[in-house]
């Protein structure tokens, strides 16, 4: 008995590490979108302020919506029991939401994040997965595509030292913090 409580207690440690590092991509999305070329050459048009502003109203109206929206959208379509409008509808759900958040200056993949997070918490989360399940190789192999095709390699090739430097630097930093929360959670 005790033994399953130890493990229980490493499981759920394990669980929060990865969670938070799940949730830490949105904030780290936003950051670089500021950040970006783009956007540093709009500021001397436009505040920093107002386009921080409309992008937290862009994250408002996409959370709100999918509160909101999202539930009474898919019981309709459930009631349909037209699978395939259920599959529609949630690319749907996902494209409207990285749209929405390219138009609010974020990046797309953030809108995708939330359009991912927000369907798995509707009460259709079963049925969407197993809807999507022919699709998952799919998917994630048109996602690899678009990230290698936007990846500008003669920046790469230029500043060939510097980016695996900061490559090495940043998994040397996951590691690190990951094996000081994996001891911490061990000590427990």
């Amino acid at each position: 008995m005790i033994e399953k409580l130890q493990t229980l207690r490493k499981d759920k440690g394990f669980f929060s590490t990865l969670l938070f590092e799940d949730l830490s991509i949105v904030p780290l999305l936003a950051i670089v979108a500021f950040l970006s070329p783009k956007q540093t050459a709009e500021i001397s048009n436009e505040s920093f302020i107002n386009s921080l502003l409309i992008a937290l109203g862009g994250v408002f109206v996409l959370v709100l919506s999918g509160k909101w929206l999202l539930n009474p959208l898919f019981r309709m379509i459930g009631k349909t029991h037209v699978k395939e409008m259920m599959t529609v509808m949630a690319l749907f759900v996902v494209l409207s939401s990285a749209l929405l958040m390219e138009f609010a200056g974020l990046s797309m993949a953030m809108g995708a994040f939330v359009a991912g997070v927000m369907l798995s918490e509707s009460k259709f989360k079963h049925q969407l997965e197993v809807d999507i399940e022919p699709f998952k190789g799919l998917l994630l192999g048109l996602f690899f595509m678009g990230v290698g095709m936007s990846l500008n390699v003669d920046v790469i090739k230029e500043k060939l030292h510097s980016t695996s430097y900061n490559c090495w630097f940043i998994c040397f930093l996951k590691s690190g913090c990951n094996f000081n929360c994996s001891k911490s959670i061990e000590k427990r």
